[in-house]
């Protein structure tokens, strides 16, 4: 991580030694909203006048080989804390930066996809983010995509097709259905 302070311009903040060559690299930051102690819980239901309590950042590293690394970034002092490491095929990670929810997610692209994206309650530290494997074909390149039949999908290559889905959640954030389109 490079300071961007004009004062100190690409002075090195923090680094971190990864087992392997990355293939791609993304931050991801997760938005924690609270609710106001002086809201019913009819609101809290609905989730309106949400206010934002703090931000997470995370780097996410995909491996060359098929392991994903999670660090939490500090936002004032750039160090890189609470390593997390996990397998997702034996393929190399490319990570895709999505939208679920109309919040940033990413897709890791490897022998499978995974969506990693922020839960729908707030919650604090790693706790705050799902990892959930997409039972899906092998996909190679994937992006966001928005249309009026489809306010956020992903538009992916798999082999020779090109594919349109909406990857949706279930309540419980842990049980992925897909939709084709």
């Amino acid at each position: 991580i490079f300071n961007l302070d004009p004062t100190d311009l690409l002075d090195l903040l923090a680094s971190v030694k990864l087992n392997e060559a990355p293939e791609s690299l993304r931050f991801l930051t997760v938005s924690l909203r609270v609710l106001s102690n002086n809201e019913n819980s009819t609101q809290q239901k609905k989730k309106k006048n949400a206010i934002l309590k703090a931000d997470s950042i995370y780097l996410f590293a995909g491996l060359r080989n098929g392991v994903c690394q999670r660090l939490s970034v500090d936002e004032l002092s750039g160090d890189l804390t609470e390593p997390t490491s996990r397998f997702f095929g034996p393929r190399q990670i490319r990570l895709v930066r999505i939208f679920r929810e109309q919040r940033p997610a990413l897709l890791a692209l490897s022998s499978k996809p995974w969506l990693l994206a922020p839960r729908r309650e707030a919650s604090q530290g790693p706790a705050a983010l799902v990892e959930i494997p997409i039972a899906y074909d092998t996909l190679d390149f994937a992006a966001s995509f928005k249309s009026e039949q489809c306010p956020e999908a992903i538009v992916a290559v798999a082999g020779t097709t090109l594919r349109i889905f909406v990857a949706e959640l279930k309540q419980d954030d842990q049980t992925f259905q897909s939709q084709l389109v």
